[in-house]
């Protein structure tokens, strides 16, 4: 409800007690603490309180203009909030994206020739792939990496390999929905049509 919405509520609230005091009277509850000899006709004071008694602000204006400043200064709270999330948000994503940078194509292809070979020997171990191999891969490529970088390019390939490892996952689940998770028993072939790819901003 907006304030001229309110307004035109108490105004109408206002008239009716005053032009109809008496009967106003007679549909009080003893809640309000109001009787006949309360409410007099024309009585501004005891319409006034009746209001308040009823949930209803006087009509002398001060409270409507109080609510119209709330209702900007809630609209203006809610703008700069909306604002500051945005904010917020880019410099989100500003910081992950300078966390990962740009890797050759010999190192993408290779982690993901990594996942490939972790999804199919969890069948034969029944575990999940273990990071030594994945540590040893990343810290080779890294070799050719300029210093400054390597702690990006770390973080790029090791997302890669985590990217390309989840991507077989779905496509199993695709083929044989009793699978779940690496250590589960899966029949290899499924993954002969697998084609890799990379979810991931680099």
């Amino acid at each position: 409800m907006n304030v001229n919405q309110v307004m035109r509520s108490q105004s109408m609230a206002y008239n009716f007690i005053n032009k109809h005091s008496e009967y106003a009277s007679q549909m009080q509850m003893p809640s309000l603490g109001f009787s006949a000899s309360n409410v007099k006709s024309g009585n501004q004071v005891d319409a006034d309180s009746l209001l308040r008694k009823m949930g209803i602000e006087g009509m002398n204006g001060r409270n409507v203009r109080e609510m119209a400043k709330s209702q900007e200064a809630l609209r203006r709270q809610s703008t700069a909030t909306s604002q500051t999330s945005a904010a917020a948000a880019a410099s989100q994503a500003s910081s992950i994206r300078s966390q990962y940078t740009p890797i050759s194509d010999e190192a993408t292809e290779a982690m993901q020739e990594l996942a490939m070979k972790d999804a199919l020997a969890s069948v034969e171990k029944g575990s999940a792939p273990s990071a030594k191999e994945r540590e040893a891969l990343i810290k080779e490529h890294l070799k050719s990496v300029d210093p400054s970088k390597r702690t990006a390019a770390y973080n790029t390939m090791n997302k890669v390999w985590e990217s390309e490892l989840d991507r077989i996952g779905k496509h199993i689940k695709e083929k044989d929905a009793s699978w779940n998770d690496w250590g589960d028993k899966f029949d290899t072939n499924v993954l002969k049509d697998y084609k890799p790819g990379v979810n991931i901003w680099v």
